[in-house]
Order: structure tokens, then sequence, then C-alpha cells
């Protein structure tokens, strides 16, 4: 059951990941992007790894936290393109 969910988890992840950087990064800006996706989740996996050891119980707390800023994020981002391509038109 946790593989099952585990697998859902990441294939919601994966493409709504990938979505929002398509939409944010087209065309010729793609390949940077998606590169540059590569390599956060390289890193935040990284660190995530070498901290579970010794900081197991403050490193969930880390990710809560992380994890819930995701949608104001997201939210500022679309502000901020909406209004560049406001300024372009």
């Amino acid at each position: 059951v946790l593989y099952i969910l585990q697998g859902l988890g990441r294939g919601v992840y994966e493409s709504t990941n990938k979505g929002i950087f398509a939409d944010f990064f087209p065309g010729p800006l793609s390949p940077g992007a998606f590169g540059n996706c590569m390599m956060q989740s390289t890193a935040a996996f990284t660190i995530c790894f070498l901290l579970s050891g010794d900081f197991a119980a403050e490193l969930v707390w880390v990710v809560l936290v992380l994890s819930s800023c995701t949608a104001p994020a997201l939210a500022i981002a679309q502000l901020l393109k909406s209004r560049q391509s406001k300024e372009g038109q």
C-alpha cells in the first residue's frame, strides 16, 4: 500500500510540476527550465537524505513548512507573469 501511495503521489507531483514549468517557460526557454527543475529536485532529495539521519524530527517540520509555501508561491508567480504579459502588450 505504501508503494502504491508513493507512486500515486509522485505521478501527481511529476505531471503537475512539469505542466507548470511548461506553462511558465514556453518555447526556447523550456530546456533550461526543465534542467533547473531537475536540479532543484535532485538538490532537495540530496539535502533531505543527508539530514534524515541526524534531524529526522526537525526535517518533517521543514518539509511541511516548505510544502505549505508552494500554493502561495505559485499564486505570486502567476500574478507576476500576468503583470509581465500585460506590460509586454
